[in-house]
């Protein structure tokens, strides 16, 4: 009776552990996708931001430290637009902020803190990483 009861518990064990484990997997990817997800807005905004003090300004320069977070398959800085388009999964999204005047320039892909140094120019707000 004992090995019974025993082998019952094992089973009941390794069913509520593999339980707990997909629900662990799950979460985690789902805070990865939320911070990335935030760091691709947080980023864009203070780009965004910084171009308009210098565009309203109507020159200077100025620098904004960013965290590029991972899977960002493109970006654009263009017009009067700045742009991250992120890999989900196996689709894609954008973090898209709108600017007050014309941006050009463009930002890092590769994961990591960067420098981005945002001047006036003739043409508008140029913006590059330093």
């Amino acid at each position: 009776m004992r090995g019974q009861a025993a082998l019952e518990y094992m089973i009941l064990l390794g069913v509520l552990l593999t339980f707990l484990t997909g629900i662990f997997i799950y979460s985690s990817q789902a805070s990865s996708l939320s911070l990335r997800t935030t760091q691709s807005i947080e980023t864009v905004k203070a780009v965004a931001d910084a171009a308009d003090r210098i565009y309203k300004t109507g020159g200077g320069n100025t620098t904004v430290t960013v965290d590029i977070p991972s899977g960002v398959v493109n970006q654009s800085v263009a017009n009067k637009a700045i742009r991250l388009t992120l890999r989900i999964g196996d689709q894609t999204g954008d973090a898209f902020t709108a600017t007050a005047g014309n941006v050009t320039g463009s930002l890092p892909t590769a994961q990591g803190r960067y420098k981005i140094v945002v001047e006036m120019i003739s043409s508008g707000v140029q913006v590059r990483p330093l």
